[in-house]
């Protein structure tokens, strides 16, 4: 299980990683502006998406320890990824309101 998350997660990032590099490979045709109003938001998602595979990268750690039969305490050590957590979230909420704004005002245009 923790196995199928590590590697469902490193999937999810590098096409992630590859779209957003197809992308900015094709907006370089676009106006200035609207290229950099696009890409704006990605200020805010690539740290996000970092963290995210952070998080679930430790999440996977955890579940490994566990079904090996360690000692440890679960709640202790997700109580440690309540920080990044709570960042991830906020970076993603902050990079989908610049991107709703930014396409806002390009349709305005």
């Amino acid at each position: 299980l923790s196995i199928t998350i590590f590697v469902g997660a490193s999937v999810i990032v590098v096409s992630n990683f590859l779209v957003f590099g197809e992308s900015l490979y094709q907006g370089f045709s676009l106006p200035k502006k609207t290229l950099l109003f696009t890409y704006l938001h990605g200020i805010f998602e690539i740290p996000a998406i970092i963290l995210a595979l952070f998080i679930s990268y430790s999440i996977s750690l955890l579940l490994i320890k566990k079904l090996k039969n360690e000692d440890f305490s679960i709640t202790n050590n997700l109580k440690l990824l309540k920080k990044p957590i709570i960042l991830m979230v906020i970076l993603f909420v902050g990079g989908a309101i610049i991107e709703s704004f930014t396409i806002n005002f390009l349709e305005g245009e």
